[in-house]
């Protein structure tokens, strides 16, 4: 796993330690002066250029944060396609900057699999949980 960006997401979900209303990281983080934590991405070739020769299988991006905000991911996918490793996503299914579409054509390729983020039943609890999500889009996305 890759802690990719974990200070960027486009939602505040109410049970995030990262980015919950509810959350002091990122006030403290701003209040501080502390920029954004992203990983650079030389170090993430450099540990898969490493690692691949010794059976490495499979890359987990940003476990908190949205990953699909990284700036490099492009270049993660490109990686795992390079090395025949596997691309293990967890994702808020906002499909940020490019829209499914485009995303979809990016990762499907080195994608083991895609997880949604997914926590109402109904748009009204969905929005309440997931603050900052459009249910409409993100049903539409997962169709």
């Amino acid at each position: 796993t890759f802690d990719t960006n974990p200070d960027d997401c486009n939602f505040k979900c109410t049970m995030c330690e990262q980015h919950s209303e509810y959350s002091p990281h990122q006030r403290a983080r701003k209040a501080g002066g502390v920029r954004r934590r992203r990983m650079d991405f030389e170090l993430i070739a450099e540990v898969v250029e490493q690692m691949a020769p010794l059976g490495l299988r499979e890359i987990i991006p940003s476990t908190m944060g949205e990953p699909l905000m990284y700036k490099e991911f492009p270049r993660i996918v490109a990686l795992c396609a390079q090395h025949n490793i596997k691309l293990n996503l967890t994702t808020n299914g906002s499909f940020w900057g490019r829209g499914v579409d485009a995303w979809a054509r990016l990762i499907v390729p080195v994608c083991s699999d895609v997880k949604f983020s997914w926590n109402g039943a109904t748009e009204q609890t969905q929005q309440r949980i997931m603050k900052g999500a459009a249910f409409a889009a993100q049903l539409a996305h997962l169709k």
